[in-house]
């Protein structure tokens, strides 16, 4: 049995690697043209061309509560506790969701600890974060001390990029705007 499990949204940009770390990835939801696709069923070189148009632009939308359940059930089979690192509240409501299941998780499966972190980081940033749980947990820490080291990481990562346009910034609503502005 795993002391920790590490799962995370597939916002972390690192899926090849997190499987090969044993990290679990939730996926989030890509909606294109009214159509319900999980992150890892879509063609990321379709999904590009489909921006470029800039019009009818496909969405996201975080993992259920459901989705999320399920894996953290299914993980509680082989592990003490549940290490789930989320891109930041800023950008998705996945943290939320993670928070919405982790209290629903205490009654149904109260011998599996649940500890969320909100990484404040999205794509490299939290891919990054969750690479060194995960190495972290294969060496047989238990969840308060990856958790620690994980919140230790959080002031010192900085993630920069640089986006071609800001349609889609502003397409994200006013607290995505401000976050990225220094505003939030």
């Amino acid at each position: 049995m795993n002391k920790v499990a590490i799962t995370t949204n597939s916002a972390c940009m690192f899926a090849d690697e997190a499987k090969k770390k044993g990290v679990t990835i939730i996926p989030f939801h890509i909606i294109i043209e009214g159509k319900d696709y999980l992150d890892p069923q879509v063609d990321m070189e379709s999904l590009y061309a489909l921006l470029d148009r800039k019009e009818n632009l496909p969405t996201t939308a975080p993992f259920t509560v459901v989705e999320c359940f399920q894996t953290w059930q299914e993980l509680s089979q082989n592990a003490e506790a549940i290490l789930h690192i989320s891109m930041t509240q800023a950008f998705t409501a996945a943290y939320t969701t993670a928070l919405r299941t982790q209290e629903i998780a205490r009654g149904k499966l109260p011998r599996t600890r649940i500890e969320l972190i909100d990484s404040r980081t999205a794509g490299s940033g939290l891919g990054l974060m969750t690479l060194e749980a995960a190495e972290i947990a294969a060496q047989g820490k238990d969840v308060s001390e990856i958790t620690e080291f994980v919140n230790h990481l959080i002031p010192r990562v900085t993630s920069l990029s640089m986006r071609d346009t800001l349609l889609y910034l502003d397409k994200g609503g006013e607290n995505i705007r401000g976050q990225v502005m220094g505003r939030g």
